[in-house]
């Protein structure tokens, strides 16, 4: 064999060689690794051995609760801490025999105020996430006011009358009115209406009730029909309801007809006014 393929034949042996060795060096590091990799998701490291069950479980039930910590400063709008002292202070406040830094006193003291700042601030965020709401109100009443028959009490309370009424006498706030009425949004969409709950009318402390039925309904007597137009203030304010579709911060329209209502007297039984008919077929 000439010399030149001997030396061709002979690197390409070498060459053969050279590769088996790497694949097996490749194959023993991944399969080292692997081993490793195994390991430590099959058994934890422990970097300190306790004593008892008891102290495993503490410790874990510490690194829960360590864990969970930030977030529950985040959402209460709390953006840091000193740990040291709140380590000391779980540490103080299980030693016995050691006097706290702060009295029971000024801990309440300190946080009511942190609960007060809280508070503040998450009203605060819920006030500015439904701005649209309120605003869309305003501008409803401030265009609504504007049309015939509609009378403005005060700044975002109007009322129209549809019907004045029949009766002699006039609901007191601490009377129980009987109602019919439905909810509407400023753009007209119907939200409640109590006839699909009862044929029969409603009836309501007017006390408890929002604050502009307290202010308008005592304007009608018996038989008397109005629509009222509202700001939340004088509705139902920062509530809302889902299956009403009504949003928080929401004007709203409502179209009530005073069927009678029942006179409370001082004693605190009620009877019925002997003005108001039982046949109310002259109703509209």
């Amino acid at each position: 064999m000439p010399l030149l393929e001997e030396k061709i034949v002979c690197l390409h042996r070498n060459l053969m060689y050279d590769n088996k060795l790497m694949i097996r060096i490749r194959t023993f590091y991944i399969c080292f690794i692997g081993i490793l990799i195994c390991a430590s998701c099959n058994k934890p490291q422990v970097k300190h051995e306790f004593t008892s069950f008891l102290d495993s479980v503490s410790y874990s039930l510490g690194m829960l609760y360590a864990h969970k910590l930030p977030q529950n400063l985040s959402e209460n709008y709390i953006d840091s801490i000193s740990y040291s002292l709140f380590v000391e202070a779980m540490h103080d406040y299980f030693n016995q025999n050691k006097q706290n830094r702060l009295t029971n006193e000024e801990i309440q003291y300190i946080t009511q105020k942190v609960q007060h700042s809280i508070q503040k601030k998450s009203d605060s965020l819920f006030i500015a996430s439904h701005r649209g709401n309120i605003e869309k109100g305003k501008q409803f009443l401030q265009q609504n006011k504007e049309k015939a028959g509609v009378i403005e009490i005060t700044e975002g309370l109007q009322y129209r009358t549809i019907f004045p009424g029949w009766g002699q006498q006039r609901p007191l706030v601490e009377d129980t009115v009987l109602v019919f009425y439905r909810v509407y949004s400023i753009t007209d969409e119907l939200l409640f209406d109590s006839r699909t709950i009862s044929s029969q009318p409603i009836a309501i402390a007017l006390d408890s009730a929002i604050t502009a039925w307290q202010k308008i309904l005592p304007l009608y007597v018996t038989g008397g029909r109005t629509r009222i137009y509202t700001s939340h203030e004088f509705a139902f304010g920062s509530l809302f309801s889902e299956d009403l579709n009504i949003p928080p911060f929401s004007t709203l329209q409502f179209d009530i007809e005073l069927y009678k209502f029942i006179r409370s007297n001082r004693s605190g039984q009620t009877q019925v006014s002997s003005q108001v008919q039982e046949q109310t077929d002259t109703i509209q």
